[in-house]
């Protein structure tokens, strides 16, 4: 799709470096699925948007990289929305 690219976003949970892990799932999603699919960006974050009942929200982090204003009381962990805002911001400032 025009105008997209693919980015992902991950919690950290091992004591690697960020850009070892960058590395890693660059490789991963390369060897698995072409390079085509490459993610644009890779992002550390603290922990992933989830609802009160834990699943993950993708669309949060979608909405957010669109603009769009998300409502944080869906959130099992609405303080996850301001850090996402301020990492995709630097990733747009780029």
């Amino acid at each position: 799709i025009s105008g997209e690219v693919i980015a992902v976003f991950y919690k950290k949970s091992s004591d690697k470096s960020e850009n070892e892990i960058e590395e890693k799932i660059r490789t991963i999603i390369v060897e698995n699925l072409g390079k085509v699919l490459s993610p644009k960006y890779v992002v550390c974050i603290s922990d992933l948007p989830k609802s009160r009942s834990g699943k993950l929200l993708r669309r949060v982090i979608k909405e957010l990289a669109l603009g769009k204003e998300v409502d944080p009381t869906i959130l099992e962990n609405p303080e996850i929305v301001e850090e996402l805002k301020i990492k995709i911001k630097k990733l747009i400032s780029f």
